[in-house]
């Protein structure tokens, strides 16, 4: 391993030199050149931390809030019963606690979010309370959390916000704005990208990043546009086809939205159920293979929800945690809308593979908390100490 040493500094003595690096800089580290990101990848791998389930909480009349839930909080987890296992993050200060604010997302820790008010965009780690705020890309009325995805580029070291301003008649797409932590320091500005002639984006389907890429469904419906991270350019997916599509034609209406499954690209479709008697159905499809040839829609698993259960709707982004479907229900009380998020724990022939989960009714022991919102987004939440910039 001599070979893994650096200017005269033996391999095992550079390896420890590393290791007393801070995660954080160490990433930064790698981006010094390819022989340093070999031996710190081989020799000094990034500690991961398992995700949590991070809840946002928005349109609130008393402000916004987020509740991370540890495993305990899970069914299954050992400490539901005591009352433990969730905690609110820490937003005071941040201005993200305040009411009229959507998050856009999380990655190694750091959160997005939208302030609609004023179309600022900030990113902030609730754990080291640091912050960056940045002006909005652009003057158009309109400006919402929809068109907006956040994500990290493993290779450069960057996390970058991506604003997708699709026409919401038309669906058409001139451009897309991308906003870089680290570039240009506080003056940093919002970078437009022209996109191909032609293009366009369906919104109801969201937008979602996954490895440094971000993705959406071409205004046709037909395909999957991917946008790097790294390079800012655009390639379309390559077919298979969208499962949906398979359905346009049957005379129902259903909700489709991408999402993220296992590191991989998900599609969340609620197929359309008026017949209270049957189940509510919704199915969940992966996207493998990693060429053009071997890629397939693959059917990850299939949620049904059936009398009482009928009124839950799984969660989104974050649908599915561990062996565990994250679910959400509404109730007025007393004029007061109050939003419950479930977790059911699916066993044996019940996990997420391929097969069926039935959700039944909430209880003490699906119920993760109940709040006074309207409005819930999930994540899978690390903490981490990664700065800002």
């Amino acid at each position: 391993m001599g070979g893994d040493g650096w200017d005269g500094i033996p391999a095992d003595v550079f390896s420890e030199i590393l290791l007393c690096i801070p995660p954080c800089a160490r990433r930064r580290l790698r981006l010094v050149c390819r022989h340093w990101r070999g031996v710190i990848d081989e020799r000094a791998p990034e500690p991961r931390s398992r995700p949590k389930v991070l809840a946002f909480f928005g349109e609130r009349r008393g402000g916004s809030r987020a509740v991370v839930f540890d495993d305990d909080a899970l069914p299954g987890g050992g400490k539901k019963k005591n009352g433990c296992g969730a905690r609110e993050l820490g937003l005071e200060g941040s201005g993200a606690d305040a009411a009229g604010v959507r998050m856009i997302g999380t990655c190694n820790g750091l959160i997005c979010v939208l302030r609609e008010s004023g179309g600022n965009v900030a990113v902030l780690n609730a754990a080291v309370r640091e912050m960056v705020d940045a002006l909005p890309p652009h003057t158009w009325p309109g400006l919402d959390a929809s068109t907006y995805t956040f994500g990290y580029h493993a290779e450069t070291g960057r996390y970058k916000v991506v604003h997708v301003p699709c026409d919401l008649r038309s669906a058409e797409l001139a451009a897309v704005y991308v906003f870089t932590l680290g570039a240009g320091g506080a003056v940093a500005l919002w970078k437009e990208v022209a996109a191909p002639a032609g293009s366009g984006c369906l919104l109801r389907f969201g937008l979602v990043t996954i490895g440094g890429v971000a993705y959406w469904v071409t205004k046709d419906g037909a395909r999957i546009m991917a946008f790097d991270l790294g390079d800012e350019t655009f390639a379309p997916l390559e077919w298979p086809p969208m499962p949906v599509l398979l359905w346009m034609d049957d005379g129902h209406t259903h909700t489709c939205h991408l999402t993220e499954v296992r590191g991989r690209l998900g599609l969340v479709v609620r197929r359309a159920n008026h017949e209270p008697k049957r189940p509510k159905t919704t199915e969940v499809w992966v996207l493998e293979g990693e060429s053009a040839e071997e890629r397939a829609w693959v059917k990850s698993f299939t949620v049904e929800a059936q009398g009482e259960a009928r009124r839950q709707e799984i969660a989104l982004p974050h649908v599915a945690h561990g062996n565990h479907v994250l679910t959400t229900s509404q109730q007025r009380r007393d004029g007061v809308l109050w939003l419950t998020l479930n977790a059911h724990r699916l066993r044996g022939e019940r996990k997420l593979r391929c097969g069926v989960a039935r959700v039944g009714a909430t209880s003490a022991e699906t119920r993760l908390g109940e709040y006074d919102s309207p409005s819930i987004r999930t994540f899978a939440y690390v903490e981490t100490r990664e700065p800002v910039w």
